[in-house]
């Protein structure tokens, strides 16, 4: 897995913070096109309007771990409740040079919808005002729209382990 630096500029003068997140890869059998899947994705659109497909998932709080944090990130932005983690998928790590750099690790998992049972949402400020749509697409087109978080390697283990 390679490390990606998203920035054109750097300065020794930013501090740096690390964080690690956990996304999730959330399936569900179609409803109608029996053998196939679609993949949840949120449709976010920044302050600044630009519009990006990702993946549920967020940062790590305390000691809970990757696993914990996968679900729980899932639950507070989609609702969804009753569900199964099946597969680590691998992780990434990237740079994002803002006002400070974030040095990100992104640990992704496969995770199989049960139920459409759901709770409130429980989304944090900023989640409030990015986070647009909450979208079952067909799993082809959820990868090809997903703006980030969508690696060939993590893809290729999503089809192999569900066989489309």
């Amino acid at each position: 897995m390679e490390s990606t630096r998203i920035t054109d500029t750097t300065s020794v003068n930013k501090s740096r913070k690390v964080i690690t997140s956990a996304k999730s890869y959330l399936y569900r059998e179609s409803s109608s096109c029996p053998g196939a899947y679609e993949l949840l994705v949120l449709r976010e659109v920044s302050k600044k309007g630009e519009e990006s497909y990702v993946l549920p998932g967020g940062s790590k709080e305390g000691k809970e771990s990757l696993e914990e944090a996968a679900a729980r990130e899932l639950t507070e932005e989609t609702g969804y409740c009753d569900f199964q983690i099946q597969n680590y998928l691998g992780s990434t790590t990237y740079e994002l040079d803002k006002d400070i750099i974030w040095i990100k690790t992104d640990h992704l998992f496969l995770v199989k919808l049960l139920s459409d049972k759901k709770v409130d949402q429980n989304l944090v400020e900023y989640e409030k005002k990015v986070i647009k749509e909450i979208l079952w697409v067909e799993m082809e087109r959820a990868f090809s729209l997903l703006t980030h978080g969508c690696h060939p390697e993590h893809v290729g283990i999503v089809r192999e382990v569900l066989n489309v």
